[in-house]
C-alpha cells in the first residue's frame, strides 16, 4: 500500500503510461480553474441550490432544514411549483433549466492554457465527472468526448471520455439533482450503477477536488474495494483522493476504506509538482526503453551472429545479464520474449546441430545449463506459456542424455550429469509444480522430464 510521496507520484506515472489513470473531479476543481475569475462563479452542492432560491425567488428556509440535497432539491421544486401555480414537473423542468444556466462556466485563457498542459502531461484515459459545467471539456480541447449520464462510455482512439455522472449544463432534462433523480439511478439496471465499480476497480483513480459524500461514489467505491474482490498480480491499482488542507501532511496515508489520501493546499501547487516528477519519470522511463531496444537488437542474429555463440558460452556473463533484465522486465514490456523466443530457438538449434556430431556430448551441457539457467531465473509467472512450453520440451529432449541419480553411466552426457546434480535443487517450486503439470498432461511424451522432476522430488523429501 502507498505511503510516500514519491511511491504515490510514481504509481500516478506509471498507470497514467499504461493508460489505466482515471481522473474523478468534483466541485473543487472548477472552483481552482475559475479562481480569481470575475465572469463566473463555482459552486458547492449547497451554494448552487441557495443560488437557485435565490433566482426563483423561493424561500431559503428550505436550505435550513435536516435533509438531504436531493431533498432539498425536490423541496425547492415544490414551493416553486406552488408560487407559479405550475405542476411539479414543470416546476422541475425550470429549477434544471436555471441550474444549467448557473453552472455555464468558461475559464480564462491563462487558466485554460495551464490546466490543458497538466492535462496533456498526465493523460488520464478517462475522466468522470459529477459537475454540471464544461470546464474538463474547456481544458482537454477536441480531444474531449462528452458523454450525458443517458449516454455509455466508450473509449475512441485520440479522444479523452468525460462521463458527467450526474448530467451536463447543455442537457437541462438529464440533469440529476433532485431526491427522485436519486431514485432512478439506484434502480437495477441503471447503466452508471453498474459501470462506475467496474471503472474504479480496472483502474487507478485519481480523485481531484472531491468529497467522497454522495451516495452513488460511496456505493461505487465501497463495492469496487469489498465486493469486486478479483485481484491482477501487478495491476491492482488504488482509490486516491486529493484532500484540502491549509497544513497539509507530507506523506500519503490510508483509511479505514482503503483509499489513499493526500493532503494538498492547493490543486494547481499539486498538478506543477506532479508534473515535475513526471518529467522525471518519462527520463527514467527512456533509459528502460533504451535498454530493451538494445537487447532486441542484440536478439536479431543477423545483426552479430557471434551473439549466439556468446549467449550459449555465457561470454562476459551476458547470459546473466539478459536473464537479469528479463526478470525485472515490467509486464507491459512482454513483446521482448517474442524476440528472445526467436533468439533461443536458433541456440538451441545450433547446440542439437553440434551435439550430433560423435562424442559431442558437451553441447548437451551446454543445452542443459542454459535451459536451467532461464528456469531458475525468470518468474514462472512472468514466461508466456508459448516461451515455456518450449522450454520444458527442450528440458525433456536433453534429459534423455542425463542420469538424474548422479551417476556416470554410458549413453549419457558426465558433464550435463554432473551439471544437473549441481543446479537442480535451485528451480524454485513454483516452476517444479508448472513443470509437472506440463509433464503430465503430455500423457507418455515427456517421460525423461517426468523422470528429472521425479529426482528434484526425491531429492528434497531425503532433506
Amino acid at each position: 500500500m502507498i505511503e510516500e510521496k514519491e511511491e504515490l507520484f510514481r504509481t500516478i506515472c506509471n498507470t497514467s503510461k499504461l493508460e489505466t489513470l482515471g481522473f474523478f473531479v468534483g466541485a473543487g476543481f472548477s472552483k481552482a480553474v475559475l479562481e480569481n475569475n470575475p465572469n463566473y462563479k463555482s459552486y458547492k452542492w449547497g451554494e448552487l441550490l441557495e443560488k437557485c432560491c435565490e433566482e426563483l425567488e423561493v424561500n431559503d428556509s428550505i436550505m435550513k432544514s435536516h435533509c438531504s440535497y436531493p431533498e432539498m432539491a425536490t423541496n425547492i421544486c415544490k414551493k416553486y411549483a406552488e408560487s407559479k401555480n405550475i405542476e411539479y414537473v414543470e416546476a422541475v423542468k425550470e429549477f434544471k433549466k436555471k441550474v444549467c444556466e448557473l453552472t455555464n462556466s468558461y475559464p480564462e485563457e491563462n487558466q485554460r492554457e495551464k490546466y490543458a498542459e497538466w492535462f496533456e502531461k498526465i493523460a488520464p484515459s478517462w475522466i468522470i465527472t459529477t459537475n454540471y459545467d464544461t470546464l474538463i471539456e474547456n481544458v482537454i480541447g477536441g480531444s474531449a468526448l462528452p458523454i450525458s449520464p443517458n449516454g455509455y462510455f466508450c473509449n475512441i482512439n485520440g479522444m479523452t471520455p468525460v462521463f458527467h455522472l450526474h448530467g451536463i449544463c447543455n442537457e437541462p432534462e438529464e440533469i440529476v439533482i433532485t431526491n427522485e433523480d436519486y431514485t432512478y439511478m439506484f434502480r437495477p439496471n441503471d447503466y452508471r450503477h453498474a459501470r462506475l465499480p467496474f471503472l474504479m476497480k480496472e483502474s487507478c483513480v485519481l480523485m481531484i477536488g472531491y468529497g467522497l459524500g454522495d451516495i452513488n461514489v460511496i456505493t461505487a467505491v465501497d463495492w469496487a474495494n469489498n465486493v469486486y474482490l478479483n485481484t491482477n498480480e501487478g495491476y491492482d491499482f488504488p482509490i486516491i483522493q486529493l484532500l484540502y488542507k491549509e497544513n497539509p501532511k507530507q506523506e500519503p496515508y490510508v483509511d479505514k476504506d482503503g483509499i489513499v489520501i493526500y493532503e494538498i493546499s492547493s490543486i494547481e501547487s499539486f498538478f506543477t509538482e506532479l508534473c515535475d516528477y513526471m518529467n522525471e519519470y518519462e527520463k527514467e522511463r527512456d533509459e528502460e526503453t533504451k535498454k530493451l531496444k538494445k537487447w532486441l537488437k542484440y536478439f536479431d542474429g543477423t545483426q552479430k551472429p557471434n551473439n549466439i555463440d556468446d549467449f550459449i558460452q555465457n561470454k562476459n556473463k551476458v547470459r546473466n545479464k539478459i536473464l537479469k533484465f528479463f526478470k525485472a522486465l515490467k509486464p507491459e514490456f512482454g513483446y521482448a520474449y517474442n524476440n528472445f523466443f526467436s533468439f533461443l530457438r536458433v541456440s538451441i538449434s545450433k547446440l542439437d546441430k553440434s551435439s550430433r556430431r560423435y562424442m559431442a556430448f558437451n553441447a548437451y551441457d551446454d543445452k542443459l545449463c542454459m535451459l536451467l539457467d532461464i528456469l531458475v531465473s525468470v518468474p514462472v509467472k512472468k514466461m508466456p506459456p508459448s516461451f515455456f512450453g518450449m522450454l520444458a520440451d527442450e528440458l525433456n529432449k536433453v534429459g534423455n542424455y542425463v542420469n538424474p541419480s548422479g551417476t556416470h553411466t554410458l549413453g549419457s552426457s558426465y558433464a550435463a550429469t554432473d551439471s544437473w546434480k549441481e543446479k537442480k535443487d535451485k528451480i524454485p517450486e513454483d516452476m517444479i509444480v508448472e513443470l509437472r503439470r506440463f509433464a503430465n498432461s503430455g500423457g507418455n511424451s515427456y517421460g525423461n522430464l517426468k523422470i528429472l522432476l521425479n529426482s528434484i522430488e526425491k531429492s528434497r523429501a531425503d532433506g
